[in-house]
Formats: structure tokens, sequence, C-alpha cells
């Protein structure tokens, strides 16, 4: 099963890989196309100007004005339909597109040759084929990612002005030029043969690199998310669901310079729920650890606003941190979490101060300044806690700034 997995992901990747390389063929040609028209313009006028003085002159110029057009146009339509970053969806389309308008092409650069060639002298003429081996010459480069296009342009621009030439030469001079104009194509097409296969491995290698930076992107943003996640984890208290002392202490060094700048007031609630070593006796450490687990939810359920925090610090202590409250709002968010929890009627048959489950409170406001630190206030709502538990659980009290 897993070889067949292997083969099935091979070849999804081989036909990926062989349509990202028609695709970057085909725009090259397209960019060429939009390049070339200048260059097409001007030697097609060269070739014009042999004509001239000579009777079909003006048949000659009918044909040029025709050609220009043509290759303007064809320069027009590579340039509208195809912008610089467009995606090829259907390659094959253009390459038939392409196909098409290189023969059309070189049947121009035949025709033109051709007509020109008519009441030229051989020395004239030969020119003329020198102009169209130049052509057929430079147009290597151009079209050379597909051997097709190539062809489609290379005979009809050049092969047959080359073989009437020779025929009209004739004897042992038509041998001799037949000979050379024969293993000038024998080198073009292997140039072309040879230039193909480079320009196809150093798309292949390309390919492969965008490639291999692309599976490392992923990896790298996978790896990034897998940390992230880590790190919250690492901030989550993995009992209750709910943040842990790390993450608390974070957020109080954040909100206690945002409360200096802002000159607001920062209140923390410390929470112990009563008689919990008793709970675990009764109950188990299963039934304790549900117990934790119930009662981060309903505390949860009053420090909901987004700037508050909520964390379990210990065994059976939570802290909660109310940015920009005071103390009088801070009481009542404790009162809301006693009557939530009074509510929830969680039985708890080893307390001394009720048939459910109680918590102690202490809480602790004050406006941060740089004279004092978070620690201080820490121990401001840790002591007032101490004294709800002395004074016998089930209480709020609320610290006495004594700094």
């Amino acid at each position: 099963m897993l070889e067949e997995s292997s083969e099935h992901q091979t070849r999804l990747d081989s036909v990926e890989a062989e349509r990202w390389l028609h695709q970057r063929k085909i725009r090259i040609l397209l960019q060429n196309h939009r390049h070339s028209w200048a260059l097409i313009i001007i030697v097609s006028a060269i070739l014009l100007f042999l004509s001239y003085g000579e009777d079909n002159f003006y048949i000659c110029l009918i044909w040029w004005l025709s050609f220009t057009a043509f290759t303007v146009f064809r320069a027009w339509l590579t340039g509208c339909f195809s912008p610089p970053d467009f995606e090829i969806e259907d390659y094959k389309a253009w390459h038939e597109r392409l196909l098409v308008l290189a023969f059309i092409a070189g049947v121009g650069w035949g025709i033109g040759a051709a007509l020109v060639s008519i009441n030229l002298s051989p020395l004239m003429q030969m020119y003329v084929l020198l102009i169209l081996m130049g052509v057929s010459s430079a147009s290597v480069p151009l079209l050379g990612a597909y051997m097709n296009i190539m062809w489609a342009f290379q005979i009809p621009a050049l092969w047959p002005y080359m073989l009437w030439l020779a025929y009209n030469m004739g004897g042992h001079d038509g041998v001799i030029l037949f000979l050379i104009l024969f293993f000038y194509v024998l080198s073009i097409v292997i140039y072309m043969r040879r230039l193909e296969a480079n320009f196809t491995e150093s798309l292949s290698i390309q390919y492969e690199f965008e490639h291999l930076v692309a599976s490392l992107n992923e990896r790298n943003q996978q790896l990034q998310q897998a940390n992230e996640k880590l790190e919250q984890l690492t901030l989550i208290d993995s009992l209750t669901k709910i943040n842990n002392r790390r993450y608390f202490e974070m957020q109080l060094e954040k909100e206690w310079k945002r409360c200096i700048r802002e000159q607001q007031c920062l209140s923390i609630i410390m929470i112990d729920i009563d008689y919990f070593k008793l709970y675990n006796d009764a109950y188990g450490h299963a039934g304790g650890d549900d117990c934790l687990r119930r009662v981060a939810h309903n505390l949860r359920r009053t420090v909901n606003r987004p700037g508050d925090v909520l964390a379990r610090i210990g065994g059976e202590e939570f802290v909660a941190m109310l940015p920009a409250v005071d103390e009088s709002g801070a009481y009542k968010v404790a009162e809301s979490m006693q009557k939530n929890l009074l509510q929830a009627k969680i039985p708890h048959a080893k307390s001394s101060v009720s048939d459910y489950l109680t918590t102690s409170m202490g809480v602790a406001s004050i406006y941060p300044s740089a004279e004092i630190t978070t620690l201080m206030l820490f121990k401001l709502a840790d002591k007032a806690l101490y004294k709800a538990k002395e004074n016998g659980r089930n209480q709020i009290v609320v610290a006495q700034q004594d700094l």
C-alpha cells in the first residue's frame, strides 16, 4: 500500500514538473515575441532595400508593409493576452498558437525573399540568402525552447529559397552551394538539439530549486506553527486548561507597564479552595482533579474581559488579574466568583464551613509606579488571602496598602 502511494505521488510530482516546464518555456517564447519585433522590422527593411530601383519594388513594398503589420500584430497579440506575470493554465493551446504564428512568420520571410530576388543578379541573390541565414541563426535562441516551433519557422523561411538558388546556379557551383547549405542546416539541427537539451536541463534544475525552496518554506512554516503551539502549551495548565503561573507572570509584567503609562489601577484576586486536602482524602485524586476543572470553569465565567487573566498558580490556588479595575470593582468580581461556585453546588462532605465547596479570596489593588514592583502587589493579595483563611475561610478580604 505504501509503495502504491509512493508511486502515485511520484507520478503526480512528474506531471507537475512537466507542466511547470512547459509553462516556463511558453512564458519565455512569449517574452521573445514581445521583444524581437523591432529587430524583425529592421532586417526585413534591409531585405526590401535590395529591391530598390527594380521593377517589382512596389510589390516588395506591399509585402514589407504587410509583413510589418503582421509582426506588430503578433507582438501586440502576445503582449495583450499574456502580461508578464500571468499564469499559463492551458499551455497546450498557447503552444499551438505560437506554432501557427512561427509558421506564418517563416512563410512571410520566404515569400519576401522570393519577391525580392526575382530581378536581382546572382550576387544580390546571395545577399538575400545571407540575410535569410542570419534570420535563421538569430531565431534559434528565440524559438529554441521547442524544436517543432523552430522547424515551423526554419523550413518555410529558408529551405525553399536555398534549394531554388542552388537549382538556379546549376552545375559545379550549384552542387557546392547545396553542400554548404546542407552542412549549415546540419549544424543548425545539432545546435538546436543541444540548445533544447541544455535549456530543458536548466529549467529542470530551476524547478527543483524552486520546489526545494517552497518545501523548505512550508517546513519552516510548519515548524513555526509547532513552536507556537508548543509555546501555548507551556503557558496552559494541562489539568484545568486555563493559563498557568508562567503566563500570569508574563501578563502581569506587561499590564504593570501599561498601567504605569496610562496611570490606571491594577487589581489581582488570590483564590484558594477551602480544605482541598480533605476533599482529596474524601473523593480521591481523580475527584480532586475533576473538582479543580469545575472550579476553573466557574471562575472563567466571571473573568471574561479581553484583558483579564485567570491562572492556576499552585495545587488548589488560582489568581485573577483585572487591569483598569479598582478595589471596589475587584471586590465585586470576587463576590461574583463565590456566587458562581456556590450555585455550582460541588459537594464537600469534609468541609467545616459548608456542605458544598467554598473558597477564600484575597483582593489587592494598586496604582503601579516605578517605586514599587509586581511582587509587592502579589504579596499584598497573598497576605489578604492568608487573613481570609485565618478568619474562618469562605470569605473575601481586601488587602491594606501598607507598602
